[in-house]
């Protein structure tokens, strides 16, 4: 199929020409019925707007995928491949960094070709072979996983993985750290000073060389033979082979007490043990295990692996690329020595570039301490505590209760909402912000000098600027739009919204609201609860949502005609062209209304005015209102239940159309007394009705409950009088 659509997670494509609008976190899946020799990423470009990309898969025999990426200009969606296809990035035309891309490619006997760009990026193949190339000028992480791969570093200073099989593996420019793992695998470093890691230590591995090739054995394990080519340092789990020697990590292991414990200048293997220790690792490449309890963990200089442990600690990597894992408890990792600015998100639990110190991979912490310099810090979705200190920081909470401390400069605090759904409140010392619509929580601010929202950036405190949305609160509020086009949004307590004039877009909450669109084509959208919803003269979108709705056409100057089953525009006559969407309840206007109902179960109300009612195929309750009110029951419509009618008054001139229900009924040759019924329990009257007279085809039913109302068995003299129309 031909089709243009917003995909929120996941695309399956299965032929055609198809456009997505795609955000972080979309995967495209591949159908299994496409087998072909080539999935070709034809072109991948900007937006015409400069933020996000388009790009365009051409599909051999199927057709083309083309997905515009505009969430966010760093990030690009992963690709799921079926079994037996090749997908090749070629020839894409970057104007930024094309950077954080994670693609995911599976297929039993797929082989899969990537090709990376500009950026730092994470590439994973899986299930079949894969031939993966990192990106140019980017620091990269490529992990084969299963099958026989060939996975190229090119630029930057890459971290590639294996995984099983017999891979090829090649570093390419940069200073790479490569780990063949499970198979035997063929092994070249490239330009630059590289790494070949092993898991197990010296002694269960035979080492040989000749003309600067390795030839590696592990004699225990599952890694097999390993050939390595332009490789200056071999690391093993207690040691690094370098420059013809094995240099055995210094091993540091401190008491069960609380005590300060110092590294070397080389590698070490630092564990804490028990206590609240100090621990510096100081130079070299260190591995820090703080042990129990809380620990004050310093990686120093180099690449640092820090592993909190147990307790509360306070984790410091250094200027080196660190590898940093709170562990249990309330952690927080700091970049107080930063030399500059650091940009930080605990959400990722990839290696993130975090432009002051490194390319830090960092897990399992709450807290933050950001550097003395301007830093961008993004917590997560937990309760954390995120600490800008000096320089001019950004700080975004996200979800969770977060405390934010902005320090000395100029700072900023970053919500996801509308200025006007949060509440402010001053402490003198600190300020809480409240969302009252969103995810964001109630946070607390200290030093922060502006707030960030999706609409603009204010002082707290700032007044909101005109044409903001309005947002009620946990009470039940009165909410008045004005002349101007408003959102609003009614969240919890029951409500009563007036949108007044202009084109209005209104929520209606949490419980049962009350609705008004008033002037201008409106927009109403009942939310949750019982809602009853009046859009007023224009042509307007009633949309209940979920629970029991009711469209009311209260407001009305002149007699409405609605009918609650059909689904898109329809002219009421009297109030504008609507649209009907989830809608139980029905009200009509204070004149001659025509009003049907749908195949829910339905509560219409004429209101005053001489209205005709036909409900729907269900159990409806129906009232007349004022006026001479006709209730016409369909034939189809009794089969599926009974009609209570709460105020049927024969006084006002109300009736009862039966005429559908009966079947062969001649008023001049038949009896009204073979089809009809009315009996009554000294309260309510019940209509019973048999459809052809004749007692036997079909069984007498009761089409209708005429509540509190008596004395109308003398169905004859109903017939006469018109209260019971039959023909």
């Amino acid at each position: 199929t031909d089709e243009h659509l917003y995909a929120l997670h996941t695309i399956h494509y299965s032929g055609g020409n198809d456009e997505y609008d795609v955000g972080v976190g979309t995967k495209v899946i591949l159908a299994p019925t496409i087998f072909m020799e080539d999935v070709t990423l034809g072109s991948l470009s900007t937006h015409s707007d400069n933020f996000g990309y388009d790009a365009t898969f051409n599909i051999a025999g199927h057709g083309s995928l083309t997905l515009h990426y505009r969430d966010h200009p760093d990030f690009a969606p992963g690709v799921e491949l079926a079994a037996g296809g090749t997908i090749s990035f070629v020839n894409p035309v970057v104007n930024n960094e094309w950077t954080g891309f994670e693609a995911v490619f599976a297929g039993q006997s797929a082989t899969t070709v990537m090709n990376g760009q500009w950026g730092i990026d994470t590439w994973t193949g899986r299930l079949g072979e894969s031939e993966i190339y990192g990106a140019r000028g980017g620091d990269d992480l490529l992990n084969g996983l299963d099958g026989d791969d060939r996975l190229f570093g090119d630029s930057g200073n890459d971290t590639i993985f294996g995984g099983t099989g017999q891979d090829e593996l090649v570093g390419g420019y940069g200073d790479d750290k490569i780990a063949g793992e499970a198979g035997d695998d063929d092994i070249d470093g490239g330009e630059g000073t590289d790494e070949a890691v092993f898991s197990g230590v010296f002694a269960n591995y035979g080492l040989s060389e000749s003309n600067g090739i390795f030839t590696v054995v592990d004699t225990v394990g599952d890694e097999g033979t390993d050939t390595l080519n332009g490789i200056e340092r071999l690391r093993f789990a207690d040691g690094v082979y370098e420059n013809g020697a094995f240099n055995p990590f210094a091993i540091i292991t401190g008491t069960n007490d609380s005590e300060a414990l110092d590294g070397t200048s080389g590698d070490d293997i630092i564990s804490g043990l028990d206590g609240a220790d100090v621990i510096h690792g100081l130079a070299g490449n260190d591995q820090i295990d703080g042990g129990g309890w809380n620990d004050e963990i310093y990686g120093g200089d180099d690449n640092d692996t820090i592993f909190g442990d147990w307790g509360h600690d306070f984790i410091e990597g250094g200027p080196g690329n660190d590898d940093m894992d709170g562990g249990v408890g309330y952690d927080i990792v700091s970049y107080r020595s930063a030399p500059s600015g650091i940009t930080i998100d605990l959400r990722l639990s990839t290696p993130q570039d975090t432009g002051g110190a490194g390319i830090d991979t960092i897990v399992n912490f709450r807290a933050v301490r950001g550097s003395d310099y301007g830093d961008v810090i993004t917590g997560d979705d937990t309760q954390n505590d995120l600490l800008g200190f000096d320089g001019d920081d950004t700080i975004t909470g996200l979800r969770g209760n977060d405390t934010i401390h902005g320090g000395a400069g100029y700072d900023t605090a970053v919500f996801s909402g509308y200025y006007a759904q949060y509440t402010l409140t001053d402490f003198g010392d600190y300020i809480t912000i409240e969302d009252r619509f969103g995810t964001d929580g109630t946070d607390v601010l200290y030093g922060i000098e502006a707030l960030q929202f999706s609409d603009g950036t204010f002082a707290p405190f700032d007044p909101l600027p005109a044409g903001s949305p309005i947002f009620g609160y946990t009470t039940n509020d009165t909410i008045n739009g004005d002349n101007n086009d408003n959102l609003i949004y009614g969240l919890w307590g029951i409500d009563t919204i007036h949108g007044l004039g202009g084109s209005d877009t209104i929520y209606g909450g949490e419980q049962g609201d009350l609705i008004f669109g008033d002037e201008g084509n409106d927009f109403l959208y009942g939310f949750h609860g019982s809602d009853i919803m009046d859009g007023g003269p224009g042509d307007d979108l009633i949309d209940g949502q979920s629970g029991f709705n009711t469209a009311s056409y209260q407001s009305a100057t002149s007699g409405v005609t609605v009918d609650l089953s059909i689904i898109g525009p329809q002219d009421t006559i009297g109030a504008g062209v609507d649209t009907l969407v989830q809608m139980k309840g029905l009200i009509g206007s204070d004149y001659a209304d025509i009003l049907y109902g749908n195949v829910l179960l339905n509560h219409i109300d004429g209101g005053a005015g001489d209205d005709w009612i036909a409900p729907g195929k269900a159990d409806d309750i129906i009232t007349g209102g004022a006026g001479a009110d006709t209730i016409y029951l369909h034939a189809d419509d009794v089969r599926w239940g009974f009609n209570t009618i709460t105020d049927f008054n024969p006084g006002e001139g109300d009736a009862l159309d039966i005429a559908d229900v009966l079947f062969g009924y001649d008023a001049l040759t038949n009896a009204i007394t073979d089809f009809v019924t009315v009996t009554d329990n000294g309260v309510d009257s019940t209509v019973i009705v048999d459809q052809d007279g004749s007692g036997t085809q079909y069984a007498a039913k009761t089409i209708a409950v005429l509540q509190n109302i008596t004395g109308l068995s003398d169905v004859e003299g109903l017939e006469t009088a018109g209260t019971l129309i039959t023909v």
